[in-house]
């Protein structure tokens, strides 16, 4: 993507049409303020007003943002299986099988408690020992940034972070467990009903 490789840099993804929806209008606010720290940004959106945006901004910072307006299937594995972590603000719950993939590739979302988000995401603590994402408290600029700003914090603890991330790796995120679940209940169901012998 024409992105220096540095594995002590952070590197933040952002995948998805970049409306209001998905939050794009709040990554293009606080792209700027983000760039200015040691990170960099890679986009792979729709275009929109945010991606002119974030167009304009890619001038000031050719060495931390890549902006693709159109990619393909290949391009976003080789983003997620590269980047640290996956930038999903949405405001509408349309983001869960870009946020399942990340945590597969282990890049740590950064979202919105929406949808099913709320149970797949966990909010890591301070000491990195819990969670497997970073959540974003309200549909905030300021408080995306915050979010944003913590979860580059936790990649300067790097034990804790490569072990917050290989968590994140090792989750059960498929249907398997839920569905031994659920036909446990049936049978248990099934044998109550039965009539007695």
């Amino acid at each position: 993507l024409g992105l220096g490789v540095n594995p002590d840099v952070p590197l933040m993804l952002a995948i998805g049409e970049l409306n209001e929806a998905r939050g794009g209008d709040l990554i293009a606010t606080i792209a700027a303020q983000c760039l200015r720290n040691e990170m960099q940004l890679c986009v792979l959106g729709t275009e929109g007003q945010a991606a002119e945006r974030l167009q304009a901004l890619s001038s000031e910072f050719p060495e931390r943002l890549a902006l693709r307006t159109s990619h393909d299937d290949k391009e976003r594995h080789l983003a997620l299986g590269g980047s640290d972590f996956l930038l999903l603000p949405a405001r509408e719950a349309r983001s869960l099988e870009i946020a399942l993939a990340g945590l597969r590739y282990g890049s740590l979302p950064i979202v919105r408690p929406v949808g099913a988000l709320c149970d797949i995401v966990v909010d890591a603590d301070a000491k990195l020992e819990t969670g497997n994402g970073f959540v974003v408290d309200s549909p905030t600029a300021d408080d995306l940034l915050a979010t944003v700003q913590r979860a580059l914090g936790a990649f300067g603890k790097r034990g804790a972070f490569d072990a917050l991330r290989k968590r994140a790796m090792r989750q059960d995120v498929s249907w398997e467990r839920s569905a031994r679940r659920y036909e446990h209940l049936y049978k248990q169901i099934l044998q109550a009903d039965a009539p007695a012998a």
